[in-house]
Parts: C-alpha cells; structure tokens; sequence
C-alpha cells in the first residue's frame, strides 16, 4: 500500500507536488479517477489523487476529498495539497480528510471499512505550512504571502472563481471549518527543532506553522517527526508541496522498491 496520499485540487499542482516526491527517489503515480487507486496503490509509494476541486462548492468539495481518502486509508502520511495561494475549499477539505480518517461523518461505513485506528487513542493532528519559498509563497505572524505581499493585496482577492478574503491562514480555514488553531510564529521555527517541538505538543488541532525559507519547512518536519516519534501523533499536513516532501524525509519514508523508469507524454 502507498506509503504516501497526496490529494489534490487540481491536476497541475498535484503533478507538482507529485514530482517533489520522485525527487526523493520515491515512487510515485497521479491519478484522477478513484477506480484507479486500486490498481496502484499497492505498487507505489506515494499516490496522488487529483480532485479537480478548486472550483467546487464547499460540500462538494468536502464529498470528493472524503472519497479520495476513504479510497486509499492505509497510508502513513496524507497530504492535503493546497493552492500556494490558498484559493479553492482548503477549510472543507481539511475537515473531509480527518473525517475520513477518524470514521466521523461516515455514519454509512461498516465495521470492515474503519480502520483500526479510528477506534485508537492515536492523536490524529494537521500541520498547515502552506509557505512554498522557491515560489516566493511565505508565512509570517500567520499571515500568507506572495512575494512579501499579503494575499488581500493580491490578484487572488479578485479571483472570479475562488477569491480568497483573508492574509491570515487561520482566517481562511475558519471560513469553512471549526477546527481549532494555534500558530508557530517564525521566532520559534528560527530557534530550531526543540522550541518547535514544544510549540507542537501544545493545543490546537490544526498548527498553523510560519515560513520564509527552505530550512524552516525541514526544521518544523524534524520536530513533527520526533513528536511522532514520542507520542504517536499521527499528521495530516496542509501544504502547498514542499513541506509534506519535508516530513516525509524527516520521517525516513523511503521507497519499497527500485524507481521505474519514467515516460512522459506532453501534448
């Protein structure tokens, strides 16, 4: 079973994120149409699902992610992968995939399709690090930036499809979702691994963590991944791309197989 879901909004940034795991040597397929999970999912280690939701309603959304996840339970690490500008259903998405993953919200799932693990006391918790710096996307003080410009003052506020109405990524997600925040402001990320650590084990459901550079994003999986280590906290991270390819190496996920070769047809 793959190691790895990746569910995405749209196809373009799911190949994305998909191509930050290959990179690590990691096998990896995308996918659009949930029949096809199980034909991959037991011969790769990480699988992208694509959506296509950006542009859905709130609940429609939400049926799609819940479906994409339920499709494939078994893997370690779920990435919710989001537009590095936010826009789409970030706040009803989050909510499908711990839904989905908790057997809440599923009153129609028998005994055989729960895991096991949504009857355990594992603590099941998100790491929202949406900062993509080769893109010039960073969080500071919680709020989200394109090119140090806050996303309000950006073209995304004017999006005729999804614009997004909130700097803050908490701001955002609350618009959709009831789960608890808490923020790791760039301070404690700067001081390394072990003020992060400690940021971590405090409360909040969803941990909004700042970002301006590489190093950041690989310092927060370090602590995520001891914390994991320590207690079990078992992650779903909200990213752009970047920070759940950075957990999966702090967490030594690495491929079950030789990589196959690849072959890719552009039209």
């Amino acid at each position: 079973m793959a190691r790895i879901l990746v569910v995405a909004d749209d196809l373009t940034g799911g190949n994305a994120t998909g191509a930050l795991f290959a990179r690590l040597g990691l096998r990896t397929v995308t996918v659009g149409d949930l029949a096809q999970v199980p034909r991959y999912a037991g011969a790769v280690d990480v699988l992208v699902v694509n959506t296509g939701s950006r542009r859905f309603t709130p609940e429609e959304g939400y049926a799609a992610v819940h479906a994409a996840v339920r499709a494939a339970p078994d893997a370690t690490l779920v990435v919710k992968r989001v537009d590095t500008t936010l826009r789409g259903n970030p706040g009803r998405e989050l909510d499908a995939v711990l839904d989905a993953l908790t057997a809440s919200g599923t009153p129609e799932a028998t005994a055989q399709e729960v895991p096991a693990r949504a009857a355990s006391s594992t603590p099941v918790r998100v790491l929202a690090v949406p900062a993509f710096p080769d893109a010039g996307r960073t969080t500071v003080g919680g709020i989200h930036l394109v090119d140090g410009v806050p996303l309000t003052r950006t073209p995304v506020a004017r999006d005729l499809f999804t614009s997004v109405r909130h700097s803050r990524v908490a701001s955002v997600l609350g618009e959709q979702s009831t789960l608890s925040t808490a923020e790791v402001p760039l301070d404690v990320v700067e001081n390394g691994v072990g003020s992060v650590l400690e940021a971590l084990r405090g409360p909040g459901r969803v941990l909004v963590c700042d970002a301006t550079e590489n190093e950041h994003l690989r310092t927060v999986a370090a602590a995520a991944a001891r914390l994991t280590a320590e207690d079990g906290t078992r992650w779903i991270t909200l990213d752009s791309g970047p920070f759940g390819a950075a957990l999966a190496a702090a967490s030594d996920i690495r491929p079950a197989g030789p990589a196959p070769c690849v072959l890719a047809v552009v039209g």
